[in-house]
């Protein structure tokens, strides 16, 4: 598998997206390509131009091609010496924006790609050219990739490049030139390597939606009430965000609820602020609700008693007139075994149209960490049932692991990389798990795993556990994930279960103590264990040892 930047495509999953289509295309290609992804870059120093190239696909000695990705329906009138999409005139024509956006990035690289045989290639991933398609003089056949050459696009490449090597004949760049060629790439479209290089090619890998989740998400689209039950890891939580988002652009009034509030709050930032989308957590909306009804109930009647939010919070709500209440086009709930029937008998009020509203609800009964889930209160001979089985989100290594003691319908994807074992060590105290822990923890560090890639789950306060004296792991601190989870932060963060539900890391650490029995063992395996992507750290205390 090619080496992608960035490793993850930087919009929303999209199949109408013709530049997310070639993505998926071309991160297929060998792992001698290394592919940068970027619509500018700039140059530095005397060098001021600006490039603008789609894809530059550089096959590690010999050969470096520049792609203008055009979508939709393409076709060239001979006689007007035009290219059309759609049957909109094109401007500029995209052979001549790849040959511009060619040149810069020949000037950029001046002195490390001399001897590189460049060249320049269209893409057009939504349409195949008929058989007696006739390209303009100056392009040859060889460096129109349609949709047809797409489906092979590693030979599609290899006729690119071979058009090139034999027009140019160039030798090609030593293996100590074509890093230093990448590494000024890198810098001059600012992308940031994700390092961990396992860990980034196979976090790189498991970025795609599956079929199983475009099924669903077409069903989304044509059905008014939707349940959507999905094992961990099977990109629930993808799909409510992209399916709000798309709402949302087709000006619908969203309202997304979850019961979590640092998911809540991690969906909330990934969404353009103009979009009409209401993303929060199920009781903070319910508080605003009430605050505008009553801004004195809270100060009369709050109690910390769990009672209090699980009942009275939401029989208050049934309180207040449906004409205070707000209405909206599309509710989705991600999270659902987390709500009582009742809030989603209120929830049901909040609909504008009852008839041709969205409702949709997202649940992994198997999560249900607060005893919730007693089905929906719907009749369900006017509900579309939907399943996720085909897990996206970790690897195989840790699919197999999590099933070997928590066995599930979940399944890998085909596509998902192997992965690396999972680590298992089994310590005879709390206080040599402390010294291991720590170990692990710098060794990945020295191996350039960022910090905010790592989160430990605790089942316990850390306060009240044997971490509790760890407050730094070399030169990093070790901290409470704050209002959200940061992937980017300079420590390493710690936090529990019920509250990173629903999040995913690139490595997680989670610790079985010698109170667990097999049974709830195996239930944290699954629920804390799929929220590791790449890499996944079981540390079992004293004397139990996982079968």
């Amino acid at each position: 598998m090619a080496i992608l930047y960035p490793p993850q495509f930087p919009k929303a999953p999209n199949p109408d997206d013709p530049e997310f289509v070639a993505y998926q295309y071309l991160k297929t290609l060998p792992d001698n390509y290394t592919i940068f992804y970027s619509k500018k870059f700039k140059g530095t120093g005397s060098w001021k131009e600006e490039g603008e190239v789609d894809f530059v696909i550089f096959d590690g000695s010999r050969t470096l091609l520049c792609m203008e990705v055009k979508g939709g329906q393409i076709s060239y009138d001979g006689e007007e010496d035009c290219w059309r999409q759609n049957h909109k005139l094109l401007v500029p024509q995209p052979d001549l924006q790849a040959l511009e956006g060619m040149k810069a990035l020949i000037n950029y690289l001046y002195r490390e790609g001399k001897e590189l045989n460049f060249g320049w290639v269209l893409g057009f991933p939504d349409c195949s050219l008929p058989n007696n398609f006739q390209p303009p003089s100056r392009i040859p056949r060889q460096v129109i990739i349609d949709q047809q050459k797409f489906s092979n696009i590693e030979n599609a490449i290899g006729d690119s490049e071979k058009y090139y090597r034999d027009h140019y004949r160039k030798p090609g760049v030593n293996s100590v030139v074509a890093k230093a060629l990448v590494s000024r790439l890198k810098v001059s479209v600012e992308f940031i390597t994700k390092v961990g290089v396992r860990i980034a090619r196979d976090h790189q890998q498991l970025i795609q939606i599956t079929e199983d989740q475009f099924r669903v998400l077409e069903d989304l689209e044509l059905n008014n009430r939707v349940v959507v039950r999905g094992s961990a890891g099977t990109g629930k939580t993808v799909l409510a965000t992209e399916f709000a988002r798309r709402q949302a652009e087709r000006n619908q009034n969203v309202l997304l609820l979850f019961f979590n509030r640092l998911i809540a709050n991690s969906v909330r930032r990934g969404f353009d602020r103009e979009l009409s989308i209401q993303c929060t957590r199920f009781f903070k909306f319910a508080r605003n609700l009430i605050d505008l009804d009553d801004p004195e109930w809270w100060t009369k009647n709050n109690s910390k008693d769990d009672k209090f939010w699980e009942y009275e919070v939401p029989l208050r709500l049934l309180e207040i007139p449906k004409e205070n209440l707000p209405t909206f086009d599309t509710i989705i709930v991600d999270e659902g075994q987390d709500f009582r029937s009742e809030w989603y008998e209120f929830l049901d009020q909040l609909l504008q149209d009852s008839t041709r509203g969205r409702f949709v609800v997202f649940y992994d009964e198997v999560q249900d960490l607060f005893d919730r889930w007693m089905e929906l209160p719907w009749d369900y001979a006017n509900v579309t049932r939907k399943q996720l089985r085909e897990n996206c989100r970790n690897t195989k290594s840790i699919v197999d692991y999590v099933g070997n003691h928590y066995p599930t319908d979940m399944t890998p994807s085909p596509l998902s990389p192997e992965g690396v074992k999972v680590v298992e060590k089994t310590l005879p105290s709390p206080e040599q798990a402390r010294l291991v822990f720590v170990e692990d923890m710098l060794g990945l560090l020295s191996q350039d795993v960022k910090p905010g890639e790592i989160v430990v789950l605790l089942n316990r306060p850390k306060k009240e556990s044997f971490m509790s004296e760890v407050r730094s792991i070399g030169r990093h601190k070790f901290e409470s994930i704050g209002q959200y989870y940061n992937e980017r932060s300079k420590s390493i963060q710690f936090t529990t279960l019920k509250m990173f539900k629903g999040l995913e890391a690139n490595v997680v650490c989670l610790f079985l103590d010698k109170e667990t029995d097999k049974n709830q063992a195996s239930e944290l395996i699954y629920m804390e264990g799929t929220r590791a992507r790449t890499l996944l750290y079981v540390y079992v205390l004293d004397f139990q040892k996982l079968s």
